[in-house]
């Protein structure tokens, strides 16, 4: 099956939240690999935006922003492909 090469969610045109100071966000690769097959681009826009309490209320890419451990990123995304 093949994986999402990127995350596409632009909050706008003049920002890539995937990316911090020109280098990916840290743990990206590890959310990454955990992105259901089955979903589009809009469905990833709005899981990577959307608070959790599971993230201490953050989104997933404030989460990842703040260095936080991706692997609680990477279980959100393997528990909604369960569901």
């Amino acid at each position: 099956m093949a994986r999402h090469a990127y995350f596409t969610v632009i909050p706008d045109a003049h920002q890539d939240p995937q990316f911090q100071d020109g280098a990916a966000l840290p743990g990206l690769d590890q959310a990454r690999a955990a992105i259901p097959s089955g979903w589009g681009s809009s469905r990833l826009a709005r899981f990577m935006s959307t608070p959790d309490e599971n993230l201490g209320g953050l989104n997933p890419v404030a989460w990842l922003s703040a260095k936080d451990d991706p692997s609680a990123v990477a279980q959100l995304l393997a528990d909604e492909s369960r569901e």
